[in-house]
């Protein structure tokens, strides 16, 4: 069996309400509350999941499978086993984004409330997420930063100083912790030092006007003749 079979299996468990419903949602609290007691384990979660796939193949084979086929010659024991772990993957990377969070025990989702309350704030790159996971007590640098977080990777884990020091040495000193956003400021800083808003600058500066207050309304119209988005020195 190859990678088709594989990732046939794993959409259809992935896909199918009733599965979902009746075995790997409890699968998924399971694993959840054994990762935020520190007792989970990589094998023990594959085998856990070996059995969700034992059943999606079981049904795969009954809708699809040909007459007298049966569903463990359809998906053999290594087929079962890639998926499994497959899945185990999945749910390791959506536990580290907290994706899980809701199915934790309560006394755990009460330290998720605490520390939203109390949030740190980040100054990061455009396109750049710092999520916090109080299950892992760690944080994350995702990217990138959108709604859909099954298309975000994972840059860094680290604490909240490893963190700011790794922001700081990766993108420079405007970025790290405290204070808002810095997502736009930097797009402008970025626009403003552009190749061709400096030459604009430089043809004014040329035509003796740079250097002359009264005359900044004129400059603004040099630069927006070459960088449209310019405007009375905004972007």
């Amino acid at each position: 069996m190859g990678a088709t079979e594989v990732n046939d299996l794993k959409l259809f468990i992935d896909h199918d309400a009733d599965l979902y419903r009746q075995q790997h949602t409890s699968i998924l609290k399971n694993l959840a509350t054994k990762k935020a007691r520190g007792q989970y384990k990589h094998d023990l979660a594959v085998k856990l999941f070996g059995y969700l796939v034992e059943s999606g193949a079981k049904k795969y084979a009954d809708k699809f499978g040909l007459p007298g086929q049966p569903w463990h010659k359809m998906f053999d024991v290594s087929t079962r086993t890639r998926v499994a772990e497959a899945l185990t993957d999945d749910f390791e990377e959506e536990f580290k984004l907290g994706n899980f969070d809701q199915l934790l025990p309560k006394k755990y989702q009460r330290a998720v409330s605490a520390h939203a309350s109390k949030k740190t704030t980040w100054r990061a790159p455009e396109g750049l997420e710092i999520a916090y996971s109080p299950v892992n007590q760690a944080y994350f640098a995702l990217w990138p930063a959108n709604r859909n977080r099954s298309d975000q990777q994972v840059l860094k884990v680290a604490s909240a100083d490893e963190m700011h020091d790794w922001l700081r040495e990766r993108y420079g000193s405007a970025y790290g912790r405290g204070g808002r956003s810095h997502s736009r400021r930097s797009s402008v800083h970025e626009r403003l030092h552009d190749p061709a808003a400096q030459r604009a600058r430089e043809e004014a500066a040329r035509r003796g006007i740079s250097g002359h207050a009264r005359k900044r309304a004129q400059l603004d119209r040099e630069i927006g003749e070459h960088v449209p988005m310019w405007r009375g020195g905004k972007i």
